[in-house]
């Protein structure tokens, strides 16, 4: 698709990202059957394999009917994932002060390493004919939908029976609920931490929506290798959150901070050599760019992550987890926000065949984006 159809449909489908707080709120404070996690988890999972169904027996796919198919299956995994997320930050405050934090990141560590067999699955099967790839053969979206439903529904059947909840205890009325979270909210330590993450993550992430398809233009990249890159990025993720575990657990996280931010805007100025330099247009020049920017960013990540149970209280793991994570993730909205006024400041750029056509003076106003 052309670039701004792209980066519009994108912003679409991650903008419940932006909402984990109300998620959050749902699972601590409206309990299902007397429980405030399982039956989220069990919900969420159950809604989002059913959207993986549905795609995959539907003949033909709209780009109108897929996006909302794909918004519905983000809002289910999210109603999961906040509620598995708060039974984790709960977990993580119980741990020794010295050791506070190793659960939570040895949990995000194996999401990023299940991540990596993913993205592979996806580099390698849907690099065919269907995609634009190179291969002889190759999935179709349908049928990529078919190994999500089976995977999913194994580890749906395999983990979700044997799980286990306390019932809860004295329950708070929404009103005081809302009170008391707007007073934790209101501590040094909470608000500080949210600006901080807000601000940097949105001065971040600012950048062209039109890269990917510039890249596609000019370096000819491979869905094998777009998807290769999202693989190799997943593992420098686990790898990055490995290294915080075992030797930055207790570093300064502002140090750890500051230095995941500082590397990842130095690794992203290697792509100016892709644009400038013929030796690297390429696109497995443009994999290993990406794939430094993940081992840095995956410090910052997990600052954002370990610092939770510090200052979450019982009962409210989910709302404060969900907000912390909300406010960092409508900071991206915002981001793609600026990026797509980018591309207006840019005509250029919104286009394809002119993208493949690109002047030097274009090329020019592509590098002031970036």
């Amino acid at each position: 698709g052309q670039p701004n159809t792209c980066a519009t449909v994108s912003t679409f489908v991650n903008l419940p990202w932006g909402f984990k707080l109300a998620y959050g709120m749902l699972s601590d404070a409206v309990p299902i059957c007397g429980l405030h996690r399982k039956p989220y988890m069990v919900l969420g999972w159950g809604m989002l394999w059913g959207g993986a169904l549905l795609l995959a027996v539907l003949p033909t796919l709209t780009l109108p009917l897929a996006s909302t198919i794909f918004l519905c299956m983000t809002v289910s995994y999210l109603l999961a994932d906040c509620a598995a997320d708060a039974v984790l930050v709960a977990l993580s405050a119980r741990e020794a002060a010295e050791a506070r934090g190793s659960l939570i990141s040895t949990a995000y560590l194996i999401r990023h390493s299940v991540n990596v067999l993913a993205n592979g699955v996806v580099a390698f099967c849907y690099n065919g004919p269907p995609s634009g790839g190179s291969f002889s053969w190759g999935l179709t979206t349908q049928q990529l939908m078919w190994i999500i439903v089976a995977f999913v529904g194994v580890l749906m059947g395999a983990s979700l029976p044997f799980l286990h909840e306390a019932p809860p205890g004295k329950q708070l009325s929404f009103r005081r609920r809302c009170k008391q979270l707007l007073r934790l909210l209101q501590q040094a330590p909470v608000w500080r931490l949210i600006v901080a993450l807000v601000s940097i993550t949105t001065l971040s992430l600012v950048t062209n929506q039109a890269q990917i398809n510039a890249n596609a233009q000019w370096f000819h990249i491979e869905p094998l290798q777009l998807g290769l890159s999202a693989c190799f990025q997943s593992l420098m993720m686990a790898v990055g959150m490995w290294a915080f575990k075992r030797y930055l657990l207790q570093a300064s996280w502002r140090l750890t901070y500051a230095g995941g931010i500082l590397g990842t805007q130095l690794f992203s100025l290697l792509y100016l050599l892709t644009i400038f330099v013929p030796l690297f247009k390429n696109g497995w020049w443009y994999v290993f760019t990406q794939v430094d920017m993940s081992l840095a960013y995956a410090l910052t990540s997990a600052i954002g992550i370990v610092v939770i149970p510090e200052i979450t209280v019982p009962g409210f793991e989910g709302v404060i987890y969900g907000a912390v994570t909300t406010y960092t993730n409508q900071a991206m909205n915002v981001a793609n926000a600026i990026n797509n006024l980018l591309l207006a400041v840019w005509p250029s750029n919104t286009n394809n065949d002119e993208l493949k056509a690109l002047a030097p003076t274009g090329r020019h106003s592509l590098v002031m984006a970036i």
